[in-house]
């Protein structure tokens, strides 16, 4: 994992190494949940990280049907993530969420699946006592999905002006 994320601007991947990276974020995703907050924190950030560095050279999504984890068993995980108590990790897992929405718009692909599915989670957290959880969840969204602000900003501020 530390030469992958050091060797992302001098390698220049080629079809093996693209499945080998893919295959390395597929393990990591299925292995990342852990009881203790900071260490599954701590997966999720290499994970955001290697995503970061490794998806515009490669052009990697981080699931593959081949290897049995398929998209929607990978973005179940994602939205799991989203509903943990823990702040630092679904905001984590909300700033991966963007991540993966933008990379799917970029390659021209459907978000609107993962987006009907992320709205019922949005809803869920606008519906909690707190709503530091909903805008934090939007925060994280935004960093890479800015888009999803638009979508946002007038549920939050006609709720709001309800109150």
């Amino acid at each position: 994992i530390v030469i992958l994320l050091s060797s992302n601007t001098i390698a220049i991947p080629s079809e093996l190494d693209r499945t080998s990276v893919q295959r390395l974020l597929e393990y990591l995703f299925l292995n990342c949940t852990y009881k203790n907050s900071l260490v599954m924190k701590s997966n999720l950030d290499l994970i955001k990280k290697s995503i970061e560095l490794w998806n515009e050279p490669n052009n990697i999504l981080p699931y593959n049907e081949i290897n049995d984890l398929t998209e929607d068993k990978f973005n179940e995980t994602l939205l799991k993530n989203m509903k943990n108590s823990f702040r630092t990790i679904y905001a984590a897992a909300a700033e991966v969420v963007g991540m993966l929405l933008n990379v799917k718009k970029l390659k021209g692909q459907s978000n609107e699946r993962l987006l009907e599915q992320l709205s019922f989670i949005l809803k869920w957290h606008s519906g909690q006592t707190i709503q530091d959880t909903y805008i934090t969840c939007i925060y994280s969204l935004q960093k890479h999905y800015p888009e999803i602000v638009d979508k946002a900003y007038m549920k939050f501020y006609f709720e709001n002006k309800k109150k």
